[in-house]
């Protein structure tokens, strides 16, 4: 098994272009599986300004992987701030070959106190 890591910075087209080279040099390089960075469209976890980088769950990050899955023929996963309705949510995207994709939403962004990260 070969593993790669990366580590992204708060700008988000640029994490996006980042994501789909490193993506593409793993699975050209023999990945079957490749794991994005938590927030990895934003490098922002708990931050008063999250919300400002929130995606729709079908936008650019979960479109980028599931091209990335298809064209490579391989797994790929990450995770991003995505809107579901009024809420935004941490939501774990992992995306398949055939084109089939599943999320799971781990937190409601909008009900954790800031505040209380600083201490």
């Amino acid at each position: 098994m070969r593993i790669a890591a990366s580590q992204m910075m708060a700008d988000e087209s640029a994490n996006l272009k980042m994501a789909e080279r490193l993506a593409t040099q793993a699975f050209t390089e023999g990945a079957e599986w490749v794991i994005l960075p938590e927030f990895f469209t934003s490098a922002m976890g708990f931050h008063p300004k999250i919300l400002e980088v929130a995606q729709p769950l079908d936008g650019k990050p979960m479109q980028l992987l599931k091209v990335l899955a298809v064209k490579h023929k391989g797994v790929i996963g990450g995770s991003f701030i995505a809107l579901r309705g009024s809420d935004s949510y941490n939501t774990f995207v992992l995306a398949f070959p055939d084109g089939t994709t599943y999320f799971h939403e781990n937190i409601d962004i909008k009900k954790i106190s800031f505040f209380s990260l600083n201490k």
